[in-house]
């Protein structure tokens, strides 16, 4: 997807561009998504540009199922993609928004975090994004992204998950409260093991079992 934040255009022709996505019909999630940035440029997210952007915002709405804004959000992190860590800053110069809209637009973002759309990256008071890449294959086939975890069904993958999600916890991608729930759960589904019955036999609190 080409980077149309990174475009530098001389007014008239900026001005032509934003003209003709306009008047595009979208095909695809991501084509929808290059017309929506391409309006979004200085748009302060205003009521204008989600009139001139309307085709292709209900397209993705429908596909997608979700709200206007959130599209209109979510097209935004989308086409910054290639890097791992997208501040809202970021977003906020692009659309000509202050930080501070954006911030006010923060339950739309959790809700994209929620769905597994985006991963929130929370280290030294300061926080990131990144789309991670099973997301960016369902948009490419045109499809809504389903985060589904198989179940613990035993041993092996039981260490297989708690490695990627303390993985996680060293990229800071979850918190540590995150992981003990996550741990708790999985232990579990896997309650009737050796293992589980071994470590619920220690006298030990959640802390030292982790």
């Amino acid at each position: 997807m080409r980077k149309l934040h990174l475009q530098k255009h001389e007014p008239a022709d900026n001005t032509r561009q934003k003209e003709a996505a306009a008047k595009a019909k979208p095909k695809s999630v991501l084509e929808a998504f290059e017309y929506i940035v391409e309006l979004a440029q200085d748009s302060n997210l205003d009521a204008e540009f989600f009139e001139k952007a309307d085709a292709h915002i209900r397209y993705a709405v429908r596909k997608l199922r979700l709200k206007p804004m959130q599209v209109a959000l979510l097209a935004q992190f989308v086409d910054r993609s290639e890097s791992g860590r997208i501040q809202i800053s970021e977003i906020a110069e692009y659309t000509g928004c202050r930080t501070t809209k954006i911030l006010r637009l923060s339950a739309d973002i959790d809700v994209l975090e929620q769905k597994h759309y985006l991963r929130a990256i929370r280290s030294n008071n300061s926080l990131s994004y990144r789309v991670p890449a099973e997301v960016l294959v369902a948009l490419r086939q045109n499809k809504p992204y389903v985060h589904c975890e198989e179940p613990v069904a035993d041993l092996q993958m039981f260490f297989d998950r708690f490695n990627k999600i303390m993985n996680m916890h060293d990229d800071d991608e979850m918190t540590y409260s995150q992981v003990m729930e996550e741990t708790k759960a999985m232990l579990e589904q896997i309650k009737a093991t050796a293992f589980a019955r071994t470590l619920r036999g220690y006298a030990m609190d959640e802390d030292e079992q982790l």
